[in-house]
């Protein structure tokens, strides 16, 4: 699609379905609709509207900078060389295995690094958001530091899953300055936005960090408020026109 020329990027589904997206290297702007399990990134807004902001944004009607900006993302590397990334959360699992779909056992979890921290979202992001809320604009991220034993640290109740709520025990809860490694150390299993997919072995150590060099995402509501006080809607009786289409019948 970018090849082709197209100017916007629409991506139906969950977190995990836009960092597919991400990890493609594809730089188009984006608009990322919620239809997912765990949606922290994506938006809720209508279909309509958010074709809407995509065709004006494509179309160069409302200026770029105004109404999009780039997204957060945790970024991943080790010592053997490669590197990944998350747009919500890069977890650290213990005792669990590669490929597993079932909800993280908040047992299992010993770190996780949040490009956000929504207390109103489900899934790891509001175990740093009822503690330490980070959004979407804001210029940090988000360290939690999970207990490792019985008893320990402090516990805090949070969505894990849909309708799913468990006792996590938090030991730790600070800001991430953006750029600041985080490391962690195997054995484990490192998740991205859910996606078990990169395990950690004995001694093998991983440094984490949140940057601001995600994919471009447009804000649908800025995007539709900009093209109206630009009156871009105004005075366009012929657009009505190209909406009729060779049978005469009125698309709009």
């Amino acid at each position: 699609m970018q090849a082709a020329g197209a100017g916007s990027l629409l991506v139906l589904g969950g977190d995990g379905t836009s960092r597919r997206v991400a990890r493609s290297g594809c730089s188009l702007p984006l608009v990322a609709l919620s239809t997912g399990t765990n949606n922290v990134f994506p938006s809720a807004w209508e279909a309509t509207s958010a074709g809407m902001a995509l065709g004006l944004y494509a179309a160069g009607r409302i200026p770029a900078d105004e109404v999009s900006r780039a997204a957060k993302c945790v970024r991943v590397g080790t010592e053997k060389g490669w590197n990944d990334l998350a747009l919500i959360d890069a977890v650290l699992l213990s005792g669990d295995s590669l490929g597993n779909l079932m909800p993280f056992d908040p047992a299992r979890l010993r770190g996780l690094v949040l490009a956000r921290a929504e207390p109103a979202a489900v899934g790891m992001s509001p175990i740093g958001g009822l503690r330490e809320p980070c959004g979407a604009v804001d210029d940090f991220g988000v360290w939690v530091r999970c207990a490792t034993s019985e008893g320990e640290g402090e516990p805090l109740l949070a969505p894990i899953s849909p309708g799913l709520f468990r006792i996590v025990r938090i030991a730790e809860t600070r800001r991430l300055g953006l750029g600041e490694r985080i490391e962690v150390e195997g054995p484990g299993i490192l998740a991205f936005d859910g996606d078990r997919e990169r395990e950690l072995r004995t001694g093998e150590r991983a440094k984490l960090w949140v940057e601001r060099d995600g994919p471009r995402v447009i804000d649908v509501g800025a995007a539709l408020h900009c093209a109206a006080q630009l009156g871009v809607f105004r005075g366009q009786a012929h657009w009505h026109d190209a909406l009729v289409d060779a049978r005469g019948v009125d698309c709009c």
